[in-house]
């Protein structure tokens, strides 16, 4: 009894071990990718200028940026539901690096398992980023029994693409680098629609990447849709119409408004908007060009 008892000391000491290993490399992989976003900012030059912007896009960044300034990066935190299945939703809460230039982030999201879990119950770690032009993706229970993952050795294309997407949706939360000067996007009008636009990347080589966005008569920027990449039922990635419904404009600093409540997912086979986060963005810091970078 007493060389069983030894034996499953050493196997308990082994797996905490193993499970110690298996979490501080995930929070090593979260901070090699932050530092990625923390890096010198590159030189863009602008491709565009003021008067070239539809009328909807001018009216909608002179409302939500209207200081002369130049926003680096934004830290920011997230609480919301997300869609574990059917009709279910749980809650979940994230942190996530935001990066004007270079364009990237990083964010590090925990989902409950069931929608009453308490909360010593194990959760959902989700990792994504868009770092140095490639897009990483996982999950993993406890950060230790991996679901999904993909790295900057396997990244996929449709990885970047959707991560990428995401930058250009996330970006409306660092409305300056959405202005010409910042040379990162480029507006174009669409024939017929004016109070749409089409946003995409203009100095960073994703070609084909673009989302449209849809303007209410006061000039705030209320939809985002575009395809996106989704992973089906058998681990495939297929494209898929994306949406984001953008409201609740709060003033931050520098005299910028944001969205504090977005719903993004899918249209489904059956035509309808599939909500999958119902995310609402709480505790915004900024930090501008002339301010020291801080990793955390």
């Amino acid at each position: 009894m007493k060389s069983i008892s030894g034996v499953a000391i050493v196997l308990g000491v082994a797996v905490v071990c193993w499970v110690d290993n298996r979490l501080d490399q995930w929070e090593l992989d979260a901070e090699t990718y932050q530092k990625g976003l923390l890096r010198d900012a590159q030189v863009f030059n602008p491709t565009q200028s003021w008067d070239d912007l539809p009328a909807c896009v001018q009216r909608y960044l002179d409302r939500v940026a209207p200081v002369q300034n130049s926003v680096r990066s934004l830290w920011l935190q997230q609480q919301g539901e997300f869609l574990i299945k059917k009709d279910t939703y749980v809650p979940f809460s994230g942190k996530e690096l935001i990066s004007a230039n270079p364009p990237g982030f990083s964010w590090e999201g925990e989902i409950d398992m069931t929608a009453s879990s308490p909360s010593w119950f194990p959760k959902l770690r989700v990792s994504e980023s868009f770092v140095d032009g490639l897009g990483h993706f996982k999950s993993a229970i406890l950060a230790i029994f991996p679901e999904i993952h993909t790295d900057q050795d396997g990244s996929i294309p449709m990885v970047t693409m959707g991560q990428a997407m995401r930058w250009l949706a996330d970006a409306v939360l660092i409305p300056t680098v959405l202005k010409p000067e910042a040379g990162v996007v480029t507006w174009k009008g669409i024939d017929g629609a004016p109070d749409k636009a089409i946003l995409e990347f203009s100095n960073v080589p994703l070609p084909g990447i673009e989302l449209e966005a849809s303007f209410d008569s006061e000039g705030w920027m209320t939809q985002l849709v575009g395809k996106k990449p989704i992973m089906n039922h058998d681990n495939q990635f297929v494209m898929r119409h994306w949406q984001a419904d953008l409201s609740a404009y709060v003033e931050q600093e520098y005299g910028m408004y944001v969205p504090r409540h977005v719903n993004s997912g899918w249209i489904n086979d059956k035509g309808e908007f599939e909500i999958y986060y119902k995310t609402e963005n709480v505790a915004l810091h900024y930090h501008s060009n002339a301010e020291p970078l801080r990793s955390s």
